[in-house]
């Protein structure tokens, strides 16, 4: 497994703090004025009759889904495989349609 120095880790928090304001930024400018009170300018929402703990028990459920799922399928992708059907070009996409069922999930809550 490769190793990160200290200054590509510094880069790599620098690069994703400024990607995520600029996304920020890219929102708040796409919302008209006068639709922004009522898109609330993505920031979730808990849905109707959904308590708080019942949606951080989701939000945790989810969360292990994702990781377990990048667990098992990260070692598969690093090592060599053979063939297009091996495990090493399944990898991703186990984790993004585990992303996409979590999102369909969750969306609701």
């Amino acid at each position: 497994m490769p190793s990160t120095k200290p200054s590509q880790a510094v880069m790599f928090l620098i690069g994703q703090l400024s990607g995520s304001v600029m996304g920020a930024l890219l929102v708040c400018a796409a919302i008209p004025e006068a639709k922004k009170s009522t898109h609330n300018v993505g920031l979730p929402e808990l849905g109707d009759n959904v308590k708080p703990a019942e949606a951080f028990l989701c939000e945790v459920i989810l969360t292990f889904m994702l990781t377990f799922v990048f667990f098992v399928a990260y070692p598969a992708y690093i090592t060599s495989g053979s063939g297009f059907h091996s495990q090493r070009n399944n990898a991703p996409m186990a984790v993004g349609f585990t992303i996409t069922v979590c999102y369909f999930a969750g969306f609701a809550i």
